[in-house]
């Protein structure tokens, strides 16, 4: 039975309340928007709904649990998490299904017959409860407003559900009235090729990590590379002397993570703010050299441009994927034709090519050994 459930209630909320295995689920929380109690948090659940009104007929919940900063993660990427956040992001765990909410419209129903193993970790201040599929892992940190036992108690719950329940592919399902976190089912817009169908791809490049710049992606644009950091510094920018140097100043992700995508046709930045989004794009074309920096102090990849040099943060993946796109975005600023979704033209001219690859050698850019391999295979086709 839920805790604190007294005064003018919603009967069917105090039904489910006082049918619940575990004292955090309660009427309150069930058909109110506001934070949790216990909770010293002043955000919402939810902005047009309540639980109540997205549970399916029939449907019990069990146990509920919240957090205000740290947000919904999968693989670990966080949807819906930062302390300027308006919305908690919940997990209410109920007979048919686990469902979870971020940002206040977006839910997704966790399925128990994809569920294969579920975890808890006890820490000093905050919880964690993490549910794995054969796909991903789900995790959730929760304050330690809620006790151990109902965490482990709910833990159990979903062993025995998930133990009990069909067997299925798929992960997730939708909630009535709100928006997918995770939509696994719609990779691509209406018309748009597959930004996930290219050719190399690293391996930190997934559906979800593109979902969080498919926003600033052409309809044509295909994924190659992906970082993650938290910072871009722009040299040659006009801003005159500054803490990191002169002529140089800095871009930093103020609401989530600076992202670098190398695509079939550029290298592009996005940089969420408070106040918007700001985007760099660097085309192939415009780019004289590119870097590597892999010191003690983190990874980052220099941009150089006739105008401007970016530094871009790369705080994931690891070295050695960061240094394979360094690679691939040499290998675009030479115009390989080697590269399966590359967009150089087969009919150029290849003495005008080579002429290019000794330019190339000559900058920096290519190595000798580069320019060698690269000079053979044009030799080839004269």
């Amino acid at each position: 039975m839920g805790l604190f459930d007294s005064g003018d209630v919603n009967p069917e909320a105090q039904r489910l309340a006082d049918s619940a295995r575990g004292k955090s689920v309660t009427a309150k929380i069930l058909t109110k928007t506001t934070g949790g109690v216990g909770s010293f948090s002043v955000q919402s659940i939810l902005a047009d709904s309540s639980f109540l009104n997205i549970l399916n007929e029939n449907e019990q919940p069990h146990y509920y649990f919240a957090n205000n900063s740290k947000g919904q993660i999968r693989d670990g990427d966080a949807v819906g998490a930062g302390h300027q956040q308006d919305f908690m992001s919940t997990v209410l765990v109920t007979d048919q299904r686990i469902i979870l909410t971020a940002a206040g419209n977006r839910g997704n129903a966790l399925v128990y017959g994809s569920i294969t193993d579920v975890q808890t970790k006890n820490g000093l201040t905050k919880n964690r409860l993490s549910v794995f599929t054969s796909n991903h892992e789900y995790r959730m940190y929760i304050p330690n407003s809620a006790t151990q036992s109902e965490i482990e108690a709910a833990a159990d719950y979903i062993r025995t559900q998930a133990k009990d329940a069909p067997t299925v592919n798929s992960d997730l399902d939708t909630v009535h009235s709100l928006r997918p976190i995770w939509d696994d089912t719609m990779r691509t817009g209406a018309g748009n090729t597959d930004p996930l169908d290219a050719t190399p791809q690293g391996a930190y490049v997934n559906q979800e990590r593109v979902d969080k710049i498919r926003d600033i992606l052409d309809p044509d644009e295909r994924v190659h590379y992906l970082t993650r950091g938290q910072t871009v510094d722009v040299e040659g920018s006009g801003a005159g002397s500054s803490w990191w140097g002169n002529d140089r100043s800095r871009k930093q992700g103020t609401r989530g993570y600076v992202r670098a995508a190398a695509t079939n046709k550029r290298v592009v930045v996005k940089i969420p703010q408070f106040t918007g989004t700001d985007e760099r794009s660097v085309p192939y074309q415009s780019i004289t050299s590119v870097d590597l920096d892999a010191g003690l102090g983190g990874k980052r990849i220099s941009l150089q441009t006739p105008g401007q040099t970016y530094h871009i943060q790369a705080n994931f993946p690891g070295k050695p994927e960061v240094r394979e796109m360094t690679r691939f975005i040499r290998e675009q600023i030479a115009g390989d034709t080697t590269t399966a979704t590359s967009t150089a033209s087969t009919e150029t001219d290849p003495l005008e090519q080579l002429e290019k690859l000794g330019e190339l050698r000559d900058n920096g850019v290519l190595s000798e050994e580069e320019f060698e391999e690269k000079k053979a295979d044009l030799l080839d086709e004269i």
